[in-house]
């Protein structure tokens, strides 16, 4: 159970980043607590390609690369705003969330770190119920790396939120 209280508010140039592994409720607590920012969801801009097809597991594997390089695009014209913005991923690639929140504090934001956690059999039970899956493999995958990660980028910023969800 989260027991901290998000810090974000609209235009206090905050830059929120989420993490955690597929299935794991980050959109749950996205909406729950931050639902006043706008979002960056490379799920969401993956859904605006023609070629989206949300049953084709290995589909979407295959447009994700485009779908991340237009979420850090978003990203970046998102903190020359100075308005407050949640950026929603899983956080497996520390160097990257790393390089967000660098940015983010060079453009005079503070950044705050929310982590969802939730064991292996629940992120792999949710996957399987959902319409969008990953495929069984990589939410594994991610699952152990997500943890690593958090490590990493926990050092480089503000505040950090872990959700048990």
């Amino acid at each position: 159970m989260d027991t901290t209280t998000p810090t974000a508010t609209a235009n206090t140039g905050t830059l929120v980043l989420m993490m955690g592994a597929p299935a794991s409720g980050k959109g749950f607590i996205r909406t729950r607590d931050y639902a006043n920012l706008p979002v960056v969801d490379s799920d969401a801009i993956k859904a605006t390609h023609p070629d989206y097809d949300p049953s084709d597991a290995a589909g979407l594997h295959v447009l994700h690369p485009w779908s991340s390089r237009e979420a850090t695009k978003a990203l970046y014209a998102a903190l020359s705003t100075g308005d407050s913005v949640v950026f929603d991923g899983t956080g497996a690639k520390a160097e990257k969330h790393v390089g967000f929140a660098n940015a983010a504090h060079a453009a005079g934001y503070r950044v705050e770190l929310c982590y969802v956690t939730v064991d292996l059999a629940t992120s792999l039970r949710r996957n399987a119920a959902r319409e969008r899956t990953v495929d069984e493999s990589v939410v594994r995958d991610l699952h152990a790396s997500v943890a690593i990660s958090f490590d990493i980028v926990s050092r480089y910023v503000d505040s950090v939120r872990v959700v048990h969800n």
